[in-house]
């Protein structure tokens, strides 16, 4: 189970992280810096990301009560 959680989160966050470049890119050969998809990738990945580390958290939180 932690093994599929952590080749999914990392699945999910790689496009989001090569995602980012793609609008740097774009800028530097005298686009807008808006690439549709590269934001896309990260403004979707990073989330799911951190929802992933949130659920992982949460069981854990209660035995520090």
């Amino acid at each position: 189970m932690s093994i599929g959680a952590v080749f999914g989160g990392s699945v999910v966050f790689a496009p989001g992280v090569l995602g980012i470049p793609q609008v740097g890119t774009t800028r530097a050969r005298g686009g807008d810096g808006t690439h549709v998809l590269g934001l896309t990738q990260a403004g979707t990945g990073f989330p799911v990301c951190a929802a992933v580390v949130a659920y992982g958290i949460h069981p854990i939180l209660p035995q520090f009560h």
